[in-house]
């Protein structure tokens, strides 16, 4: 069977009307792309952090982070803040917990839900009142700040 047909006066080769119908589709995605709004946003975000310690606790730090395994296991074998290359922020520690500042980013395209970003691991660093000190990583959990973080350091 051949893939042209005789029409009236003309010839239709489909593979041409196929080849045309696929520039005309790309060409109106094209133009929803540029026509329908593409909005970015950030800010920030609070996200409750639990405090659970039998010692008395003099000051808490904390960092949001992205880290790879390797890092992760130094923070937690040595403990020590200059690992993250970064100063941790102070916590405003009430005695069992503080809000930890989450910067994050969006993403939306048209009616689509946004698409949140943000580092995903909390760095938690804590001095005793006895000289001591202790560090807890932590997935920070979806939902911008709705699920409570909990560390134990016992």
């Amino acid at each position: 069977m051949t893939a042209e047909v005789r029409r009236g006066r003309g010839v239709c080769d489909y593979r041409k009307v196929g080849i045309l119908g696929g520039v005309v589709l790309g060409v109106v995605l094209s133009l929803l792309a540029v026509v329908v709004p593409r909005c970015r946003g950030g800010g920030a975000f609070n996200q409750p952090v639990t405090v659970v310690s039998s010692r008395p606790v003099c000051q808490v730090r904390y960092e949001n982070a992205t880290l790879d395994e390797q890092t992760r296991l130094l923070l937690l074998k040595y403990k020590a803040p200059a690992i993250l290359e970064v100063s941790p922020k102070a916590a405003e520690f009430d005695g069992s917990g503080f809000p930890a500042s989450v910067m994050y980013t969006t993403d939306q395209c048209g009616i689509l839900p946004a698409k949140v970003y943000h580092r995903p691991h909390l760095v938690v660093f804590v001095d005793f009142a006895d000289g001591t000190f202790d560090v807890r990583i932590a997935d920070i959990p979806p939902g911008m700040g709705k699920t409570p973080i909990v560390l134990h350091f016992d």
